[in-house]
């Protein structure tokens, strides 16, 4: 099974590794093993993906997915891709881990970590800039754990009620 997803840049700057998804809908028994759903660029050639089910069929196969990937494309360009069922995964490995109480996020360049203690939520958060050719990491605790210390005129707390959801945690892109 194979069918197009037409896409189109129509800002005047190029999209670099911008991150785009599209929702794909599939026959009944169409398709039953995510890993197996992924895109081909115009020439054919497998683009790196991230498929996450949203729904399935009676029989357990898919009915809807979405799939991630990071596009490539000039100013006021167009390029059809090619919906294929019949790829490996994407590959990598997931960017999110969960270890006890902290949420661990690294994308390549940023690294951040996450507790569940309201007070200091922000554990580390390191970005990628260098100074005499170090990596530059922010301590949060200098400001509390805190991004933004006030909304609306009081601390920014968030609420811990459950253990992390994990909606979707792949190569790409990770949803908690």
């Amino acid at each position: 099974m194979s069918y197009s997803i037409p896409v189109y840049n129509p800002s005047k700057t190029a999209q670099i590794n911008e991150l785009m998804q599209v929702g794909l809908p599939f026959a009944v028994g169409a398709v039953s093993d995510a890993a197996a759903i992924g895109l081909r660029d115009e020439a054919g050639e497998p683009l790196a993906t991230q498929t996450r089910v949203l729904g399935r069929w009676p029989d357990n196969s898919i009915r809807w997915a979405i799939t991630r990937w990071n596009g490539r494309l000039a100013a006021s360009q167009d390029a059809n891709y090619q919906v294929a069922t019949d790829l490996s995964a994407a590959g990598g490995e997931a960017i999110a881990k969960i270890n006890n109480s902290e949420v661990s996020i690294h994308t390549g360049n940023l690294q951040l970590n996450l507790g569940n203690d309201p007070k200091q939520w922000i554990q580390r958060i390191s970005i990628p800039q260098t100074i005499d050719g170090q990596w530059v990491s922010w301590d949060p605790s200098v400001d509390g754990g805190q991004l933004f210390t006030e909304l609306e005129d009081e601390a920014l707390t968030p609420k811990f009620t459950d253990e992390v959801e994990v909606l979707d945690n792949g190569p790409l892109v990770a949803e908690l």
